[in-house]
């Protein structure tokens, strides 16, 4: 399942706004990559002089909260029923 409908066919994944260099992916699982991505996307925030990260994640997707949780992250709200369609 989406949370968003698919883009038209044909549109293009990477833009003016959406370069290739901004963003970092992998599709291994169970080999620590997870965390590093974190890690990574972590020290490029700070770089650029973020002081705070936001994402969000699917309550389903208890692995990917178990690395969020595990890099320091904490969850600060939850959204209720957000993707009923």
């Amino acid at each position: 399942m989406s949370s968003a409908p698919a883009p038209p066919p044909g549109t293009p994944f990477f833009d003016e706004d959406a370069r290739p260099g901004n963003f970092l992916v992998a599709e291994q699982q169970r080999l620590g990559i997870a965390r590093q991505l974190v890690d990574a996307a972590v020290t490029e925030a700070r770089q650029r002089g973020a002081r705070k990260m936001t994402l969000r994640v699917l309550g389903r997707n208890t692995g990917a909260r178990r690395v969020y949780e595990r890099c320091g992250s904490v969850v600060e709200g939850v959204w209720r029923r957000a993707h009923l369609l």
